[in-house]
């Protein structure tokens, strides 16, 4: 696994690389916020596997945080000089894009997955679906693109409300999961089992 692969993942869902504007030469500063504190622990230790720190005490570096009555948890990198590429690919002029030399290997899909995929089970089929509203339409067809191109049938759909979002067909579900791997974290496992599940239901319908 390389840096970039791990943080394009991320920043293709709700990832945040941001500078201190106040500053007048800013490095960036990545910071991930989740329910599940086993998966903020295990993206630590693939940050810190690159060489990155993270601010305050080891007991201090994650926080929780109260949002609508739900336990969240955060971490944040201190400042370093490697991100300062990858802020220039998502951020060129300071709102996140998906960058069109993007490549979505194992671990992005992977990681991409787990921030922002779920099941859609309807009557008649089961789907991968990956919400991607953050984007812009024209971003959607590349990615979708881009999945087709691992042959991955995928296409751009669009709810009434939630906007934009990628649904993988059901022929290609266990190719998605095979590509990706096996979770790396037990709390997120649920989502890999729940695909199963609703295939082996669909098969049996």
């Amino acid at each position: 696994m390389k840096l970039k692969e791990l943080i394009d993942g991320l920043l293709l869902g709700d990832g945040n690389l941001y500078v201190d504007k106040r500053k007048i030469n800013p490095t960036p500063i990545y910071q991930h916020t989740d329910n599940n504190k086993e998966y903020l622990l295990y993206l630590k230790k693939c940050f810190e596997s690159f060489g990155l720190s993270f601010s305050g005490r080891a007991e201090d570096q994650i926080y929780t945080r109260n949002k609508w009555n739900k336990i969240s948890y955060s971490i944040k990198t201190r400042t370093n000089s490697e991100l300062v590429s990858h802020r220039n690919r998502w951020y060129p002029s300071g709102v996140k894009i998906v960058p069109m030399d993007l490549k979505l290997y194992p671990t992005t899909i992977l990681h991409w997955f787990i921030g922002d995929g779920t099941v859609q089970k309807t009557a008649y089929s089961t789907r991968i679906q990956i919400a991607t509203h953050s984007f812009s339409f024209e971003e959607n067809k590349f990615l979708c693109h881009k999945l087709n191109e691992l042959g991955i049938q995928s296409l751009v759909k669009t709810h009434t409300r939630a906007g934009n979002y990628l649904s993988v067909r059901e022929r290609s579900c266990l190719d998605f999961l095979d590509y990706i791997g096996q979770s790396p974290v037990s709390c997120y496992q649920y989502k890999w089992d729940k695909v199963v599940l609703s295939l082996t239901r669909s098969q049996a319908s």
